[in-house]
């Protein structure tokens, strides 16, 4: 997951799906429900991840992670409780196989003795434009509009899932090997 997606996409996500639901539907019920369903989904689905095996486990990853684009759209598209719980399940659901099998590829790649610093960076990392999303969708809401930023938001995501994709060794979560680079690239290492 980059920084950028989750900026965007799950910090601006966070900040209206209270909004949108007590908008529309004038309850903090359905905000609680996609909260829980979102949890369940993430579990069950992590719990699957970890006795799954797949040949291409980055691939398979990213592109479940690209399931979480229904988020930006059930909430730009409120049109009933359970379409938006339905949302939030499948969005759990698309994250949890990345957290299990991201978690063992660092662990897998990274000599141990730089494993606590590589786990601290990266998780900073990720969520180190986490606050600057929320607080810009206010902002960006007020000057653009709620559905026209949430479509934004769905189509950015899908556009990076499928741009990481073309990265060197993300389809196995694995360090490209020296003859999976250019020569350019080689001469540079």
């Amino acid at each position: 997951m980059s920084s950028l997606q989750l900026m965007v996409v799950l910090a601006s996500t966070s900040v209206l799906l209270p909004v949108v639901t007590r908008r529309e539907f004038h309850t903090n019920s359905v905000f609680a429900l996609s909260e829980v369903g979102f949890s369940v989904g993430a579990t069950v689905s992590a719990l699957v991840a970890i006795k799954l095996k797949s040949k291409h486990p980055g691939r398979m990853v990213v592109l479940l992670w690209a399931l979480f684009a229904v988020v930006p759209l059930v909430l730009a598209f409120p049109s009933s409780r359970v379409l938006i719980i339905a949302g939030y399940v499948i969005a759990g659901l698309s994250i949890g196989p990345w957290e299990a099998y991201w978690s063992a590829a660092l662990q897998r790649e990274i000599p141990q003795e730089l494993q606590g610093r590589v786990f601290s960076v990266d998780y900073m990392g990720s969520i180190a434009l986490m606050p600057l999303g929320m607080a810009l969708v206010g902002p960006v809401t007020d000057a653009l509009g709620v559905r026209p930023f949430l479509i934004f938001a769905a189509i950015f995501h899908l556009v990076l899932c499928f741009a990481v994709l073309l990265i060197p060794g993300v389809k196995d979560l694995k360090m490209p090997k020296k003859n999976d680079y250019s020569q350019g690239e080689q001469d540079e290492a």
